[in-house]
């Protein structure tokens, strides 16, 4: 009876020690992983917040950009306007004959060269006219809309006192015949 009661309580002692280890032996290989799994859950979690939070920032500064776009069109307008491209050459032509017509010179010749240097259309013309005309035509060239360069002038004294003027002309234009659009495409470009 003593050796059973002894047994009895050796077992009762051992019972304690033994749901320890078992509890132990649970946390250790059950719940630390677990934990560890949500620690790694919770660094993914921040980090996609972040994420979050950085195309949030970009989808506002794009709104903006798109806002002040939208507000700058008639700016936008302008410079379609002012800045050719080579489908307007007849409307460039016209233009410059006007100008040169204001000016009081007589135009003799007008030249488009067939390249474009930096998105630069080159014109030559041939003038006529006295040394006051020219200057005011090189002021009317200056003030127009569209952006014109005077690239090169030569002159020479005809002997009824009037000037022959070859003058070569750049015409600052759109690349790749482009046109900036007021929904952010370009036109004629990959980014339609």
């Amino acid at each position: 009876m003593l050796n059973e009661e002894a047994k009895i309580k050796n077992q009762t002692q051992l019972l304690p020690l033994l749901i320890s280890v078992i509890c132990l032996a649970i946390g250790y290989f059950v719940i630390l992983p677990k934990i560890e799994e949500l620690k790694l859950i919770n660094i993914q979690i921040e980090a996609k917040n972040q994420n979050i939070t950085e195309v949030q920032n970009k989808i506002t500064n794009l709104n903006l950009l798109k806002n002040e776009f939208t507000n700058n069109s008639g700016t936008l307008e302008a410079v379609n306007l002012a800045l050719a491209d080579s489908s307007q050459l007849p409307e460039i032509i016209e233009q410059i004959t006007s100008i040169t017509q204001k000016s009081g010179m007589s135009l003799k010749s007008i030249k488009p060269d067939s390249k474009q240097i930096n998105n630069e259309l080159l014109v030559n013309l041939s003038l006529q006219g006295d040394f006051g005309s020219l200057i005011t035509f090189t002021q009317n060239i200056e003030k127009n809309l569209r952006p014109i360069t005077l690239k090169s002038v030569s002159m020479s004294m005809s002997t009824d006192g009037t000037f022959d003027a070859n003058v070569g002309l750049g015409i600052l234009t759109l690349d790749d015949n482009k046109t900036i659009k007021a929904n952010n495409t370009v036109s004629g470009g990959v980014n339609e």
